[in-house]
């Protein structure tokens, strides 16, 4: 008598199905979108609430069509990295949104002014979460690495780049000891981004915290150096001013440098990374490996 047939099955801990391998990108989506829709949906009602019927043409119907028009656009462009066209929606929005609430333009109503920069933002973070595309978190990193990385930024560009133009344009001992101020201020700028970039970084893979990450990181480094530049200027210092000028330039500037800046990640077990329609610097790098791996 032959001996009885026995099949063995193979078990394996990978996902069965494509659909299952994309759930955690697809769950970081909707993440990323319920906050940006809850920002849009904040402006509208605070728009709503706070502002006159006379500024709601702007206000509400201007804003719904700049939100259409960037949720369209990045529809049909599709997802990859933002990248400066975050700064290009906040630009365009705060042209609409903005400007008219400005005193100089014929603002009548100082609440319209943080409403129109709240729905700059709600318009840029909403092109930044759809045109994302959904990654796994990455290396953790130590605070005291993160302070070390912002200090040798600083003495490789920012340093040398002060003392250049110390050399270059200033006369007077005043002047040199209020411009070497600048020092100081970048340390303690982008110190601050550094700690605020090491307590979000949990969650640096989510559009919604890549924004938040940029929009912290520079209003701490413009916020630093409001001091020195009103010492260059001799003027009282005014803190008002000063946190005002750092939040809107940190609030232009941030949120697209860090989505400019953002790493391409490894791919990780049971995490959807899609291929865009143009293939990124590390797929390029990680091809060529094994071009050379299949010849060898």
């Amino acid at each position: 008598m032959s001996a009885p047939h026995t099949t063995t099955v193979a078990h394996t801990d990978a996902p069965p199905s494509g659909m299952d391998r994309s759930a955690p990108a697809a769950a970081r989506a909707k993440i990323d979108v319920a906050i940006a829709a809850g920002v849009v949906l904040l402006y509208l009602l605070l728009s709503l609430a706070l502002l006159p019927a006379s500024e709601y043409p702007r206000a509400l119907g201007y804003a719904s069509l700049i939100f259409a028009a960037v949720a369209a656009a990045a529809w049909a462009i599709g997802p990859g990295t933002p990248g400066l066209g975050v700064m290009a929606v906040a630009f365009a929005a705060f042209w609409v949104l903005g400007m008219p609430t400005l005193p100089a333009m014929g603002g009548r109503y100082p609440v319209a002014m943080p409403l129109a920069f709240l729905g700059t933002h709600a318009a840029a973070l909403l092109w930044a979460v759809l045109r994302w595309r959904a990654r796994p978190p990455g290396t953790m990193i130590g605070l005291k690495e993160a302070w070390s990385v912002s200090l040798r930024w600083i003495a490789r560009k920012a340093a040398p780049a002060a003392l250049l133009v110390l050399i270059g344009l200033v006369a007077s001992l005043r002047e040199v000891v209020v411009f070497l101020w600048m020092i100081p201020a970048y340390i303690a700028g982008f110190g601050a981004a550094a700690t605020a970039y090491w307590a979000l970084q949990r969650i640096a893979h989510l559009a919604t915290a890549r924004y938040l990450m940029g929009f912290l990181a520079a209003t701490c480094v413009y916020g630093a150096v409001g001091p020195v530049v009103f010492l260059m200027r001799d003027e009282p210092m005014d803190i008002g001013l000063m946190v005002l000028l750092g939040v809107v330039a940190g609030g232009f500037v941030g949120p697209p440098v860090a989505f400019v800046r953002a790493p391409e990640l490894p791919e990780a077990p049971g995490v959807d990374l899609s291929p865009t329609p143009r293939a990124t610097r590390a797929q390029r790098r990680r091809g060529r490996a094994a071009g050379r791996d299949r010849l060898r």
